[in-house]
């Protein structure tokens, strides 16, 4: 996919993810440049929702080292989240 394809598939992919449509979110994340720090922060997010916090911490650090800023954001709310669980449990 050429790069304005690919910036399309990441902006629908985070607005899928802001709906809650994880299936749809996913669609739209295949078709997106893997490697760059939008898809792999969406990725996270993603992750996230479903509950893997090893996997989103992963992509939220893979993002933040290609420049995210979002996925530094994302990054602290994912150990706010993983204090959370151990204080009230999962």
């Amino acid at each position: 996919y050429s790069s304005a394809a690919s910036d399309v598939y990441k902006r629908q992919a985070a607005i899928e993810l802001q709906r809650g449509d994880l299936q749809q979110s996913v669609r739209y994340l295949d078709k997106a440049d893997a490697q760059a720090s939008a898809t792999l922060n969406n990725r996270g997010v993603l992750k996230l929702l479903q509950g893997d916090l090893d996997s989103a911490e992963s992509y939220f650090k893979q993002a933040q080292a290609k420049g995210s800023v979002e996925a530094g954001a994302n990054l602290e709310e994912m150990v706010n989240k993983r204090k959370d669980d151990a204080i009230f449990g999962k």
